[in-house]
């Protein structure tokens, strides 16, 4: 029934939360007044009791993601919040504002700890392959599936030897998207969340199955003009390549010719 009043709040403290963090004073009287007034507490609890106002999420997760530069990372409701963003995140159409807002708080607070970040991976697989389902909807634009992405490589960074079983999803959508200018910052972010993954063994032939090399050649050979994606394909070989087993399947698949061309 307040979810007009609520809403009005989180435009008020989102107009009020911009604060600059080179000025220390400053800095450290937001913090304390966030602490102080349970901001974040407040804000998840609105978000829970008004689960079906969009505009309510949105304005929330738009909200968590200025003030995540600010928040205590080991803070319980920090915790709270990653879980709560990925089970949103799960349930929402992803055509939305608010699932597009939504990732973006989530990927806020992963970044701010490797606890969040385990918080996030440890989550029921159904949910990790529901999210990664985006990555090959048609229906899904490529900035949304660019932040999936952004996600994983960095959640992926402490957590890979979990997440092996989203491989196949974002090499799948790597065989379908556009290889060019526009796509170069989806290809680094899915390049560097393979590279992550590649750094478990036990993992490597899970990438091989799901059709890594390929992809990973062809993002050599399509994204010369980029160092980003370059950097991130070529590492990926690179922690492949420690199973020797993988090696001469690396050459195989164009890996040997996509390297030496790039140079």
């Amino acid at each position: 029934e307040n979810g007009k009043v609520i809403l009005a709040v989180l435009h008020a403290l989102w107009a009020v939360s911009v604060f600059d963090i080179h000025d220390n004073d400053n800095l450290t009287m937001a913090l304390a007044k966030v602490e102080q007034s349970r901001a974040l507490e407040a804000v998840l609890f609105s978000l829970q009791t008004h689960p079906v106002n969009l505009r309510i999420l949105e304005s929330g997760c738009d909200l968590i993601q200025r003030l995540s530069p600010m928040l205590p990372s080991r803070q319980p409701e920090v915790r709270s919040a990653v879980i709560l963003f990925a089970n949103s995140a799960r349930s929402l159409d992803a055509s939305t504002k608010a699932y597009h807002a939504c990732l973006g708080a989530l990927l806020s607070l992963c970044q701010l700890s490797d606890e969040n970040k385990h918080e996030f991976a440890n989550c029921r697989d159904e949910l990790h392959n529901d999210i990664c389902q985006v990555l090959i909807s048609d229906a899904s634009d490529l900035e949304t599936k660019e932040l999936i992405c952004e996600l994983y490589w960095c959640v992926s960074s402490v957590a890979g030897s979990t997440l092996g079983f989203i491989a196949k999803k974002i090499i799948d959508s790597m065989k379908y998207l556009p290889q060019n200018k526009q796509s170069s910052n989806y290809f680094e972010a899915a390049c560097g969340t393979l590279t992550n993954l590649a750094l478990d063994p036990e993992n490597h032939m899970v990438l091989v199955d799901a059709g890594a090399l390929t992809q990973i050649a062809n993002a050599i050979q399509s994204f010369d003009f980029s160092d980003a994606v370059l950097s991130a394909s070529c590492t990926a070989l690179a922690n492949l390549s420690t199973s020797s087993c993988i090696r001469s399947a690396i050459i195989s698949h164009g890996g040997g010719s996509a390297l030496v061309e790039s140079m």
